[in-house]
């Protein structure tokens, strides 16, 4: 098994156009688009879970959007669609405006715990502020 990802803007949209270069063009979202399973075990109860991790994910555009996955399994030669979903909206943001990073969540140590690349944050920064001093 394997899933890939595809961004939409809504549910209306099947894909995102890709942005206006100068002279080329770009695709909004970038990365490693397909991620096998890996096992873990639920911290809480112990039951085996498989997760798809995409850590290097990442969309050049601010805006919100929407993350299609698709889950199709290998048979053989052949490739078979299973099941697909659609993410929650999120925002992208202009690196002015980024508001910083979020704290760390329980699930992210348990998959760093596992050997999972992904990233930790250590401590929570907020945006940095200048400060002008007047004299």
């Amino acid at each position: 098994m394997f899933v890939v990802v595809e961004s939409v803007t809504s549910p209306e949209a099947e894909t995102l156009p890709p942005i206006q270069g100068r002279e080329r063009l770009m695709v909004q979202l970038v990365g490693s688009f397909t991620s096998d399973p890996y096992r873990i075990r639920n911290p809480q109860n112990g039951e085996p879970w498989f997760v798809f991790v995409f850590p290097d994910l990442s969309i050049r555009q601010e805006g919100h959007y929407r993350l299609r996955a698709v889950l199709y399994e290998r048979i053989g030669e052949n490739v078979v669609w299973r099941a697909s979903t659609v993410t929650n909206t999120f925002r992208v943001y202009a690196a002015k405006e980024f508001p910083g990073m979020a704290e760390t969540t329980p699930l992210t140590h348990v998959l760093k715990d596992y050997g999972i690349r992904v990233k930790c944050s250590k401590s929570i920064r907020g945006k940095r502020r200048r400060v002008v001093e007047v004299n």
